[in-house]
């Protein structure tokens, strides 16, 4: 559609509006209230990745207040409990609040820098390269600022729209339980680096038995990081087993992955998970099966907890 079209030409990822913000600092205070305060809502929905990370109900809230469900959760009458914290309403509401005081005529600028690719059915996540930590405070005329943060806001919201787009069934008349991918990033800080966890969550109707190849449910996620470059990672329950590929860019990286593999299997034993076949391969490498047959020798990146 038309529209589509135009949120691929203009989508961009949300740590580059990030960045615009802590770039901001003390200069923040020469902003309306009002834009004050959604920067306010939209720093609340960025999640820390520093020290342990997360935990699992904090990942959940992210997911679910990450934008792709907002609509779905308005039309089963979540009311303001779906718009409360949600990365979409938030975006919205800054988008809103910058055109009234950016007056009718501001329009989003062009901006320059290559935009990472949108999110596409069947194509595993790739994090966008981080967003560079600010290093000085932006000394432009306010208003200039406010142009920015403008066109990067509604560069965020494209590409948001994407990831739902993305996520659509493919038919029109399919059931919501036979949606089989949903496509979201996670707003997400490494120190003071902004950056985006990109996920893909998928669903087989088909179910879980031991004799399939496919895993009932799968998620795949990527993030990029100036200090360990891009990871992955795609987990899978099949046969009543869990299922890691990792994946890095950096060799030191996949070494170091490869030498916690051991570690990876008891703290999915301690979470009470049965470790299957665990797997690090370099990113940019020819992708082995990410889910290996039961006869696949392991190499010596691969360990398999069946064997």
């Amino acid at each position: 559609s038309q529209a589509t079209l135009a949120a691929l030409g203009n989508q961009n990822s949300v740590s580059v509006l990030l960045a615009s913000v802590l770039k901001l600092g003390d200069r923040a205070r020469e902003l309306p209230d009002a834009v004050q305060r959604a920067i306010v809502r939209l720093s609340a929905a960025v999640l820390p990745l520093d020290g342990e990370g997360p935990d699992a109900q904090a990942l959940q809230r992210a997911i679910v207040r990450s934008g792709a469900f907002l609509e779905s959760r308005l039309g089963a009458g979540a009311g303001n409990a779906a718009v409360e914290g949600d990365l979409k309403a938030v975006l919205l509401t800054l988008r809103q609040v910058l055109g009234f005081w950016l007056g009718p005529e501001a329009r989003p600028l062009v901006l320059a820098g290559k935009s990472p690719p949108p999110p596409q059915p069947g194509v595993a996540p790739r994090a966008p390269a981080p967003a560079p930590s600010p290093d000085a405070v932006d000394d432009r005329p306010i208003t200039d600022i406010g142009k920015t943060l403008l066109s990067q806001t509604d560069a965020a919201l494209s590409r948001l729209r994407l990831g739902q787009i993305a996520s659509l069934p493919d038919r029109p008349d399919a059931a919501p339980a036979a949606h089989k991918d949903v496509h979201l990033d996670l707003p997400v800080t490494l120190g003071q680096q902004p950056g985006v966890l990109s996920l893909v969550i998928s669903r087989d109707d088909e179910g879980d038995t031991p004799d399939r190849r496919n895993p009932a449910w799968r998620v795949q996620f990527s993030i990029n990081a100036s200090v360990i470059g891009e990871v992955g990672a795609e987990v899978g329950l099949l046969g009543g087993r869990t299922i890691v590929v990792l994946s890095a860019a950096e060799p030191e990286t996949v070494e170091a992955l490869t030498a916690g593999l051991g570690e990876l299997a008891d703290g999915l034993a301690a979470g009470g998970l049965m470790p299957g076949a665990l797997r690090v391969r370099r990113l940019g490498a020819p992708p082995p099966s990410a889910f290996p047959a039961a006869t696949q020798k392991p190499s010596s990146h691969y360990l398999d907890r069946d064997t």
